[in-house]
């Protein structure tokens, strides 16, 4: 069990919904190319939590974000809309039961969203509108 197993548990439920293009720049959403922007996706690593232990395993919590970038066509509500579906969309994929809670063996415990916010990024963005994202991750390191 590792804590680099949270990455790819978000970024599975995302390419199962079909967001195939994750941006390697995280930290610079202005680096993102405006061809390739529509549907481009971040997930962010925040600070781990100390929550319990015992002699066996270390219990903590991991601020996930992610950032995902919607384009609109021919408006910004188009932009807007289509994160609003996606919101909907990632919320039951990450938070169904069967996916979140059945996770023993890479060690995560259960996936909780914390906030979730649209934002329109300025007026020379091609009206592009940014789907924010922050998660809990209950997770359990084994020491063994």
């Amino acid at each position: 069990m590792s804590l680099a197993n949270i990455k790819p548990y978000f970024r599975t439920r995302l390419n199962a919904l079909g967001f195939t293009k994750e941006h390697p720049e995280a930290f610079d959403v202005e680096e993102v190319p405006s061809t390739l922007i529509d549907r481009t996706f971040h997930i962010l690593n925040g600070p781990a939590t100390f929550v319990s232990n015992n002699q066996n395993h270390l219990v903590m919590t991991v601020d996930v974000g992610l950032q995902m970038f919607f384009k609109g066509f021919r408006s910004e509500e188009d932009g807007r809309l289509a994160a609003e579906v996606a919101l909907e969309d990632i919320l039951k994929e990450c938070l169904t039961a069967e996916n979140r809670v059945t996770q023993a063996s890479t060690g995560i415990k259960d996936v909780k969203l914390s906030t979730a916010e649209i934002i329109r990024m300025d007026e020379s963005q091609d009206n592009i509108s940014l789907l924010q994202m922050a998660f809990v991750v209950e997770y359990t390191l084994d020491f063994e």
